[in-house]
């Protein structure tokens, strides 16, 4: 039996820890597009955010933090947002009827105009473009006066890695202004802790015998040894093998040696 001492992971120095969770209302958008500042970070901080609720656009579209509808739109001039052509389908909360059998644009891009269409500027309810965020979903950005291309998309969780140091997070829903928006999505920012690794060493044990072969491995403490103790029985599958010792580390000094079972 040869012996070899493995590291099982190297040393990385971590910044402490802020401990600390945020609470935060996010309304529906009543006097135009705002948004809420949760702070100030530094570079390489991760943080989780987490939504839940629902928000009413217009008098009706009920939403989730991502978009989806609470239940298909019953106001018939919101029938095109309920599927069809750009619109939800039932996995997002559409009724499953195809609005647009009869013909008629697409009013996703043009509610509004497109111009004044939330603060991203991209389509409300297409679930087929790429890249598009939904009407009334969560979005955030960096920027204090963000471009439409500063948001990004934060629907009902984001993990979220700082960029830079002294870097503000703002949120907001993707809307336009309506005085008959209403409600509030709730919030919960939330750090996530950082991994610490340690430097572990266990005894790496090449046990050569016969496959097949049962062995025990023993150890003691000293040499000579005044008694060994059995650590574990292995039919052996291969020779050489590999045997770690996981329990290595905690007990300090050992010695070890292989005996052939019955």
């Amino acid at each position: 039996m040869r012996f070899a001492r493995s590291i099982s992971a190297a040393l990385v120095l971590c910044a402490p820890l802020r401990s600390v969770a945020l609470d935060f209302d996010l309304p529906a958008t009543t006097t135009g597009p705002g948004k809420l500042d949760l702070g100030v970070f530094n570079a390489g901080e991760v943080i989780s955010l987490s939504i839940t609720g629902q928000i009413s656009l217009i008098a009706g579209w009920d939403v989730y933090a991502d978009g989806s509808l609470v239940q298909p739109l019953s106001r018939p001039e919101f029938d095109y947002g309920n599927v069809g052509a750009g619109g939800y389908p039932t996995d997002f909360g559409g009724d499953g009827t195809n609005h647009f059998i009869n013909g008629g644009a697409n009013y996703d891009a043009v509610l509004g105009g497109i111009d004044g269409f939330g603060l991203t500027g991209a389509q409300t309810t297409d679930t087929t473009a790429p890249g598009v965020i939904r009407f009334g979903s969560v979005v955030a950005t960096f920027a204090a006066t963000p471009a439409r291309e500063d948001w990004f998309f934060v629907g009902i969780s984001k993990t979220i890695v700082i960029p830079t140091n002294d870097t503000h997070l703002y949120v907001a829903v993707h809307d336009t202004t309506y005085a008959n928006d209403s409600g509030s999505f709730n919030g919960k920012l939330t750090f996530v802790e950082p991994a610490l690794l340690k430097i572990r060493t266990y005894a790496g044990l090449e046990i050569e015998g016969t496959v097949g072969q049962n062995y025990r491995i023993d150890y003691t403490a000293t040499l000579p040894p005044v008694n060994w103790t059995g650590l574990t029985n292995i039919l052996l599958p291969s020779s050489p093998y590999l045997f770690l010792d996981l329990s290595g580390p905690a007990a300090g000094q050992r010695y070890y040696r292989a005996v052939a079972t019955p």
